[in-house]
């Protein structure tokens, strides 16, 4: 499970629903421009291998038991980072809208 490294700890998070075909992809880019910062895909309760894909690129993930839609995934993830402590968020996109 992931935990904050040091003061001024930062979080990625990946929002997604039924990105498999994506996903995989954002988790390595953001992997190769922020190394050692952990990246965490919030899974909206996919019906695609969303999960499994984000999990073979890298990430962690956090599987919601209903689809919650964005903000409620948003959401999510931010309280998980907050719980475990975390400084500081950045969201990127599932679906590679956003330039890591």
């Amino acid at each position: 499970m992931i935990r904050p490294a040091a003061p001024d700890s930062l979080l990625v998070i990946v929002p997604a629903y039924d990105e498999e075909q994506a996903v995989g992809g954002v988790v390595e880019e953001v992997r190769q421009v922020m190394p050692g910062v952990p990246v965490l895909v919030v899974d909206d309760c996919s019906r695609d291998a969303t999960r499994d894909v984000a999990r073979m690129a890298g990430a962690d993930v956090l599987t919601l038991p209903y689809h919650l839609g964005l903000g409620g995934c948003v959401q999510s993830g931010y309280r998980l980072a907050w719980e475990l402590g975390f400084d500081y968020v950045i969201r990127v996109d599932g679906d590679g809208q956003h330039d890591p």
